[in-house]
């Protein structure tokens, strides 16, 4: 995630700090880009429930 992450348009840099924590960098992008971002990249790759 981080990798594809970090070579995202807008973003300067893009580091795990933790397993549950991303410390990102983007300057262009607000809050709901980046959340956005991120969900649609976890619904590509986790299986769907059920």
């Amino acid at each position: 995630m981080v990798k594809e992450l970090a070579a995202q348009p807008g973003i300067l840099a893009a580091h795990r700090e933790d397993r549950e924590m991303l410390l990102v960098t983007a300057p262009d992008w607000d809050t709901e880009q980046l959340e956005q971002w991120i969900l649609d990249w976890l619904k590509a790759r986790l299986p769907e429930p059920g």
